[in-house]
Formats: C-alpha cells, structure tokens, sequence
C-alpha cells in the first residue's frame, strides 16, 4: 500500500479536478466506513477503491477500518 498526502491549501485543487468539490459542499458524500455525511471539516481520507472515489471521515474507528479495508481491497 501506498499512501499519498495532500495539503489542505491544495485539498480545494483536487477534489474540483476529480469532480467531488460540489457534491462535498452538496452534502452528497459519505463515509465508507461510518455513513456520515463528508464535509471539508471531518474529510480524513479519500480512498480510490474499484474505479471509484470513495471517503473515510476522520473519526479514528473509521481511519483504523480505512486500514483493513486497504489491506481487503488490495486482494482482490
């Protein structure tokens, strides 16, 4: 696994140029892990996952599942 950070001045920057800028400030982003809605404030990480964009919040329960579920998706 490879973790890759951004920071947050350049955080704005990607999420436009992935398309999620507007859906985060829609409230139309979850959690992977937990449900609860992303915003710019609990964003922990954002999780490329089969194709797609998906996020982690930043509660620690969900960061520590971030982790299992990297190690899961890694074999498949």
């Amino acid at each position: 696994n490879r973790l890759q950070a951004v920071h947050d001045d350049d955080l704005d920057v990607l999420l436009t140029s992935l398309g999620l800028r507007d859906k985060i400030n829609a409230e139309q982003c979850f959690c992977q892990f937990c449900n609860k809605v992303i915003t710019f404030a609990n964003l922990g990480a954002i999780i490329p996952w089969n194709g797609e964009i998906t996020f982690s919040c930043d509660s620690l329960r969900c960061i520590n599942s971030m982790t299992e579920f990297g190690d899961t998706n890694d074999s498949k």
